[in-house]
């Protein structure tokens, strides 16, 4: 017997045990609206329904409201579809005209515009019955700009990280120690714009540490320095802040730059160039600029030969140069029509890198001359023969625009060749042609009407 009450008392807490938790997990009727900031978490069951502290805001700063529609133990309803309203304390905040529960919650994102502590309301405009739900009350920081750790070491190489600290700021000079948020980074030089990594980093309660690396050299103060790290906000630009200066060396003679008409040298950059290379006339001779940098494109003094060739089989290339502290103008011309590269090599140290230019279009300079394709003879006096002439540029490359005239002539007298006047369609003529002149050294000549 005792067994017996044993097993039914163990089946009994089972039971007890299931139904508890079966009642946990259904939610009553929707009778309330609850709104939870950042750092709030939802507890149902509890007298509050939440957990946590509300995190203060950054004034302008975009942050998140879960608003959950619930019963009056703050379970959620899911169920619930109906339509909402929201306002705020702070009259200047952006919130959303209206949205919408989905599954009984929605998240909106909300910004306050001024400095204080405010709340957000959300009103049930499907059933006015639900009384409006009303935040915790989040206190709202002005932020001022961004300050950097002092600089005391004045001299840094490009591309060797260095450790930084950046904090945000009050009107007061204080730390905002509530900013949580995503800062771009800059590095201004004398010549303009720097490249620095990280480019952007993410404050914690008000402060970010760590390595930043900056690219772009510039000597032009070697005493006070000429470059400064600068931080900002993409959202709101006018919250910023800049380092004191400092001076960037650059590295050592690493690889040459390959400059080509239509861009021009960026150092510290990722390629080292700006612009496209401009599309060149086939045969016309251009110039190229080539510069001795280190690693990041920065220019240095070298009197090194350096060679250009290129993957065009019509080029004039290879063309060499010397340089002079650190650069040389090199003169050359494309060949073939379409997309071509030029490469430069240092001819007097192989250990620095060379470089490939981006592609280069090659385009027809206009007609220079004709070609006639090879007539395979021997052809019979007042017989048609198949003839194609090309209308082509000072490279042989076929100008698809031309649409001209030309005259035909042979040199067995006037009257001997017909047609005597062609029309070419896309650089091209294609026909028959009849000698009426016999020998065995009959020619003809096409020539434009100039």
């Amino acid at each position: 017997m005792r067994s017996r009450r044993n097993k039914f008392s163990c089946l009994g807490l089972i039971l007890m045990a299931a139904l508890l938790v079966s009642t946990s997990a259904v939610a009553g009727p929707y009778t309330q609206i609850q709104i939870l900031m950042p750092g709030e978490t939802e507890a149902p069951g509890t007298i509050s329904g939440k957990t946590g502290i509300p995190w203060s805001q950054t004034v302008g700063e975009p942050f998140t409201v879960r608003i959950r529609a619930v019963d009056d133990q703050w379970y959620l309803d899911d169920t619930i579809t109906h339509a909402l309203q929201f306002a705020s304390s702070d009259a200047s905040a952006n919130l959303p005209a209206s949205a919408s529960f989905s599954g009984g919650q929605v998240e909106v994102t909300a910004v306050f515009n001024a400095a204080g502590a405010f709340t957000v309301t959300a009103d049930d405009q499907t059933d006015p019955t639900i009384p409006d739900g009303t935040s915790a009350s989040v206190t709202s920081v002005l932020l001022h700009g961004f300050v950097f750790a002092d600089i005391t070491q004045k001299h840094r190489d490009a591309g060797v990280p260095f450790g930084t600290t950046i904090s945000a700021v009050d009107p007061g000079g204080n730390v905002a120690n509530v900013f949580n948020g995503t800062v771009s980074l800059q590095e201004l030089t004398s010549y303009g714009e720097g490249r620095i990594e990280p480019a952007t980093v993410t404050l914690a309660n008000g402060y970010w540490t760590g390595d930043v690396t900056v690219f772009r050299a510039d000597e032009t103060s070697i005493n006070r320095g000429n470059v400064n790290m600068y931080a900002f906000l993409d959202s709101d630009p006018t919250k910023n802040g800049t380092s004191n200066p400092f001076v960037v060396h650059p590295g050592p003679f690493a690889r040459l730059l390959l400059v080509a008409p239509g861009q021009d040298p960026l150092p510290g950059s990722a390629e080292g160039v700006t612009g496209t290379p401009a599309s060149q006339s086939a045969a016309q001779p251009f110039a190229v600029d080539v510069f001795a940098t280190d690693a990041w494109w920065n220019p240095l003094p070298s009197a090194d030969n350096v060679r250009n060739t290129s993957s065009d089989p019509g080029a004039s290339t290879p063309v060499t140069g010397t340089l002079s502290n650190g650069y040389a103008s090199l003169n050359l011309s494309l060949g073939t029509f379409g997309a071509q590269t030029l490469t430069v090599e240092d001819m007097s140290n192989g250990s620095i890198q060379g470089m490939t230019s981006a592609p280069i279009q090659v385009i027809p300079a206009g007609a220079h001359h004709f070609e006639i394709v090879p007539i395979a003879g021997p052809v019979t006096a007042g017989e048609p023969v198949a003839v194609t002439i090309r209308a082509t540029d000072a490279g042989g490359n076929t100008i698809p625009d031309f649409d001209g005239n030309a005259i035909l002539a042979a040199n067995t007298g006037a009257g001997s060749i017909s047609p005597e006047s062609i029309t070419f369609a896309s650089g091209i003529w294609s026909g028959e042609i009849t000698f009426r002149g016999a020998g065995n050294a009959v020619q003809f000549t096409c020539s434009d009407y100039a």
